[in-house]
């Protein structure tokens, strides 16, 4: 705003009766607050953007990172050869061997 303009406003207001500069200045001071409103709401949600931005892409890094260990260890199973079982014998099992009673014992002489 130039230095003319405004001393126009001024006079402009000036030359208002009271109860119009009341008027006046409500109505500024509204247009003032909604802009403030605007900016602070505006700003709210740059900040609300920025930050689910921030949180998508470290989803992104950390879905990544999943799917390279999924894929590791996946490829690790699959190189894994599990030990072969012994096949089971056929046929009867064998018994246990008798174990031997012990005699009657003999005095010392």
């Amino acid at each position: 705003m130039t230095t003319e303009t405004r001393r126009k406003l001024e006079q402009e207001f000036n030359a208002l009766p009271l109860e119009q500069k009341f008027s006046t200045l409500f109505r500024m001071e509204a247009s003032t607050l909604e802009e403030a409103f605007t900016y602070v709401v505006n700003s709210t949600m740059k900040a609300a953007e920025k930050a689910g931005e921030t949180m998508k892409d470290l989803g992104a890094q950390f879905e990544v990172k999943v799917e390279k260990e999924w894929k590791s260890a996946k490829k690790a199973a699959d190189d894994y050869q599990a030990p072969k079982a012994k096949p089971k014998a056929k046929g009867p099992a064998p018994k246990p061997a008798a174990k031997k009673k012990p005699g009657p014992r003999k005095p010392k002489p």
